[in-house]
This record gives structure tokens, sequence and C-alpha cells, in this order.
């Protein structure tokens, strides 16, 4: 049975079963803080076992992501940030300098215990986080074994404020600590855990960092960018000893160290949300609902790719045709979990019906050979009611900015074939896919002006986005250019066309899945404005993709059950 839990509704953490009895079982092995009595002012080194509970965060690179804290022997307690977009793989306990193989205190000749570094079993972060407001900015990760916690091991959990017990208070203007490997006020690194004491403001003192509300912490002094993640801590004296009890998790600060801005806390409680203690908690990493299978998401039956020619029967099974009321394909979209296709906003007024497992719009059954021997199923159709389509709030049709949409389909696909399967999305271990070369594809019309029957697929090179924009002041086309969008253009001139709006720019990813490699193809863009005459006479313009990166939040947060 698994003891602690991130509640996918409300901010908090939960520990099972037999809660009382688990917290009296942490609450006497918590938080035992050795002081090393120095000046805190502007951050100061610590010592090597003063913060045992410290956790560096570490991807599969080798390189440190973001700090934590240990909460019991298989549990460390982030901010979502820090996992959101990286995957993390291993976590190392009991650090304190990172340059050195053994840690050992210079005055009195003790060395701590042997490093700990335990792979990472499962990663789970707040449902309802949010990149853009940094709201629910917290996570959890399960170890895959248990850390050694004996004393001699230098590695111990910090105490949480469980309810019920007095460690939730704390005076309003209390000095708490910040501890970690991040950013100086020198704006390096620090191979030495560092400490520095903040004091509890009001809220309004942290305007400069945007909104907080009622499940934040305000603190004097700003923590630095590689602090992400680690512990908000507060010396209490509870059951006649004093503990370290973490209050809240670093979450955003000042981007320059040593200026004095404040820092912003997320709480590791919220005394507004009821706690229901729950045993059914499976540690499989949280996927957002109804996200299919990561391990087999992104799987093609074919590996490779030409330009501008027609695709392989189920070579990519994601793809979606948009018909509208009278049973023409108006644009294109990609399956991106069993219940919801993913497409441009400016698709969405006339849509009615989508279409799954569709390879050739002019014959019933869709065949690889002329003997009919690799033959794909009946394609799966769709009813689209009004209530099923979600628009982004914020989509101009002028700008064509946000150009981003969602539809729910009335009932789970069927994927017992192989033939229509979704997507990946580009987050955790497929955000970092090759950009190098992309592929699009999509029933629409082709350089010789005309709708094609057969799916297509094209290669394109990925362009920067001021590139674009002299080439679109070329014809005195008004595009609208940022962060959030993507500019690609068509090898030997070819690329998407108006009827392949909405469907989807690929990348492709190497990924271990099991003992074996597997390539998968990952959701990068989404056709949203691009060529509008495909004559081979006429001069190609580069296409514009929305960057489904830049929307995973509200991509997921719009996905239901």
């Amino acid at each position: 049975m698994h003891e602690c839990l991130l509640k996918s509704d409300e901010n908090i953490i939960e520990c099972n079963p037999k809660v009382y009895q688990m917290q009296n079982t942490l609450l006497n092995n918590c938080g035992k803080y050795y002081p090393y009595y120095s000046r805190l002012a502007n951050g100061q080194n610590t010592r090597y076992n003063e913060f045992p509970w410290m956790a560096l965060l570490i991807d599969s690179s080798g390189n440190i992501i973001c700090g934590g804290s240990l909460i019991s022997a298989r549990f460390v307690l982030t901010a979502a940030h820090c996992v959101y977009f990286r995957k993390v793989t291993t976590v190392r306990l009991g650090e304190y300098d990172t340059s050195t193989e053994q840690d050992c205190d210079i005055i009195s000749g003790e060395c701590a215990g042997p490093l700990q570094e335990l792979e990472v079993e499962s990663v789970v972060h707040h449902a309802l986080y949010s990149t853009s407001q940094r709201t629910n900015d917290i996570a959890l990760i399960r170890l895959a074994n248990p850390a050694n916690t004996d004393e001699s091991a230098n590695v111990l959990p910090i105490c949480l404020p469980f309810e019920g017990t007095n460690l939730r208070k704390f005076p309003d203007n209390a000095e708490m600590i910040v501890s970690g490997w991040g950013h100086t006020e020198k704006n390096v690194a620090s191979y030495e855990l560092q400490k520095v004491s903040v004091s509890v403001q009001p809220a309004d003192a942290c305007s400069v960092l945007g909104k907080l509300d009622d499940r934040d912490i305000c603190g004097g002094e700003a923590h630095c960018i590689g602090d992400s993640g680690g512990p908000l801590q507060y010396l209490t004296d509870f059951r006649s000893r004093e503990i370290m009890v973490q209050h809240g998790i670093v979450t955003f600060g000042g981007k320059t160290c040593g200026e004095g801005l404040p820092g912003s806390y997320l709480k590791t409680f919220d005394d507004k949300q009821q706690h229901t203690v729950r045993s059914d908690y499976s540690t499989t990493s949280r996927k957002p609902t109804n996200l299919y299978n990561s391990e087999n998401c992104g799987v093609s039956s074919s590996g490779r790719i030409w330009l501008g020619e027609e695709a392989e029967l189920s070579q990519y099974p994601w793809m979606a045709l948009l018909l509208d009321s009278a049973g023409e394909v108006s644009c294109g979209g990609t399956l991106i979990s069993e219940r919801y296709v993913l497409t441009a906003a400016h698709c969405l007024s006339r849509v009615k019906t989508v279409r799954l497992g569709e390879h050739n719009t002019t014959s019933n059954i869709d065949c690889a050979d002329v003997e009919k021997e690799d033959c794909a199923p009946v394609v799966q159709n769709f009813t689209v009611a009004d209530s099923d389509i979600i628009q982004h709030r914020d989509y101009s049709s002028s700008e064509m900015s946000n150009d981003i949409g969602l539809i729910r389909l009335s009932r789970p696909v069927d994927m017992a074939e192989d033939r229509v399967l979704p997507i990946c999305l580009p987050y955790g271990e497929y955000l970092d896919a090759e950009k190098e070369s992309a592929t699009i594809a999509g029933w629409g019309h082709t350089e010789n002006g005309t709708t094609s029957a057969v799916l297509m697929h094209a290669s394109v090179e990925l362009r920067t986005n001021r590139y674009c924009a002299s080439e679109f002041a070329k014809t005195n086309t008004k595009v609208k250019l940022d962060d959030r969008t993507i500019c690609a253009i068509g090898n030997n001139g070819q690329n998407h066309c108006v009827g392949d709006s909405g469907g989807p720019l690929q990348l492709f990813k190497s990924v271990n899945s099991g003992d074996e490699t597997r390539i998968a193809a990952v959701l990068h863009g989404i056709i949203t404005f691009g060529e509008k005459e495909c004559t081979a006479d006429h001069p190609s313009l580069p296409g514009v993709f929305v960057k489904v990166s830049s929307y995973i939040d509200w991509i997921l947060n719009n996905m239901t059950e």
C-alpha cells in the first residue's frame, strides 16, 4: 500500500492508509535539524548534514534540473514545473558539495555517508497545474526503492504540516529558511548547498510577481532560479524537540539574485480544503485525463517519409478528417487520446463529423495491395455536437492567434487493430524531439490545385520567424508570428494548403520502450495558415503552425472524462 499521494483536485499531499498512525511514524523521525550557526544574510554555506532531506533532481544526461525534499523514505516533493517538461530519471540524496566525491567537515573532520542515487519509479504533478499562470505548482516523485534513512546515512525526511497538529502555525513575520544549490548573488551556481533566511511578508509585497492567492506564501527575499522545487522551512517546537517543517515549495521569484526581490512559495497545505484519505491510489505516473498509454502513442506502421507523395496505409493512424454538414472535407485534425481530437480553432465553425481511420476518401475499404490481403477496418465516424467543441477563448480570426481547439468525441475510439492510434503530445520524454526535419500530412490541395482523395505527406524545413516574416512581407501578407507559433517551408517549394488546416506538423523521436527502441511521432504544431494557391507556377509561401507545447496546459485542463 502506498504511503503518500498528491490529490488531483486539491493542492495537498495525503498519506495513507491509517493516516494518523502514519503521521505519528513520520513525525517521530522527520525534521531532525543539525544547525550550523552562521549568519544567513545573502546566502551562506551549510554544514554537510544540516538539511538531510535535500534532494537533487537529475535527468537522463546527468544534468541537475531542480531541487526537492524527501518527505518519506519513498517520496520526494518538488515543483510541477521541474518535472512537467523534463524527465527526471534519478534523485540524489545526501549531497552537499557537488564537486566532491565525499563530503567532509573541515573543522571536525567528520565525513558524510555515501550518496544515494535512486531511480525514479513515477512522477505525478497536480492535474490543474498551469504553466502560464504558475498555479498548483506541486508534484510528487515516487522512488523505485526506499531511501536509507538510518541516522548514520545522513538522509532523513523533512516534516510536513499535518492536519490536527500545531505544525501549521507560524508567526506573521516568521523567519524561514530556503536551501538549495541554485544561483547565488554572484549569479553563478554553487557547488555547495546554500541557505538563506527569508521573512514571511503580506501577499501584496509580492505583487511584482503577479497575483498570489491564499495557497501561496510571499517571502521577503527571493530564492534563485536553480533552487526551484526546494523547501521553504520553519523550525518548530514539537513534542519537546525542535523539528524542521516544510511549509512551502520554491516556485518562482526574481530572475536576478541579490537584488532583494521577493519570492513566492506554494503552501504544502491549504486550510480551506477538506482532506480525505484514499487507499486506492496507483503510483503509476498520472497521465492527463484520457491520454493514451504514452508507451504506445505515436506508433506508425511505416518509417518512410516521402516528399509530397501518397502516404502508406495506416502510416499516420492519428489523422482525422473534419467534415461539414454536406459531408465535404473542411479541415484536418489529430487524435491525441481515445476521446479527443486537436485541430485549429478556425476549423471548428463548420465541423459536423470527425472521421478516423481514413486513407482514400473514394473507396469504402482501404487496402495496401491489389490482392486486398492488407486492408484497414471500416472508418470510424463521430457526430459532433456544439457542446463537443472547445475553442481557445483568446482565439482571434483577424490575427490568427491562439488558433487551437479541441473536439470531444461522442465515444472512445476503437484502437483494437492499431489502425487508429493517438499521436504523442510534446511533454515529458517527448518534449525534446529532434527538430531538424518535420512532416506534414493531409488531404488538402496539392501542387496541381486539386484536392487529394488519398492522404498525402511531405517533409518541411523549420525556419525562424524572422525569415518567414520577410517572406510574407514580399507579398504584403499580414501574419502574426510570436513564440507560440512555428514557421516552416516545404522542400522543393511544396507546402500544406488550405484543406490541410488543423492537421499536424510532426516530429519524430527515438524512445526506449522496455528492451526495444521505437520511433514515436510527436505533435509539434497545428497547421493554421499557409498557401492558398497550390499551383506549380505559384511561389510557395511558408506555413504557420500553432506551437503545441505552448498550449499543453490549456489542452490538458480542457480534457475531461
